[in-house]
């Protein structure tokens, strides 16, 4: 039986899991909202936590899926509204993407 993955479903299974990670790395609490900031003003992710944040969600990506995802490609770099903005925006991002 395949997966169906909402932007919900991978926020709850596999973004809030790994921010739990992350808060550990950079030693502060992260808030889990799918409207906390991953790049930008007011993030609480410095450029180094973002990319092994981003790394980590496409190892888990794949596991999870059998698929391997690349979550930073041209089409989301060159998008007029980027994918990374918050962690909903990621959500939503890697629905689209599987």
């Amino acid at each position: 039986m395949t997966t169906v993955w909402t932007s919900e479903k991978v926020f709850e299974e596999l973004l809030v899991p790994l921010v739990d990670e992350v808060e550990e790395e950079v030693e502060k609490e992260i808030a889990k909202e799918s409207e906390t900031p991953l790049v930008g003003e007011g993030s609480a992710f410095d450029s180094l936590a973002v990319v092994t944040f981003l790394v980590a969600v496409e190892e888990q990506l794949a596991a999870e899926t059998g698929r391997d995802v690349r979550l930073v490609d041209e089409r989301a770099m060159s998008s007029r509204a980027s994918p990374f903005r918050t962690l909903g925006t990621l959500a939503d991002h890697i629905v689209e993407m599987l």
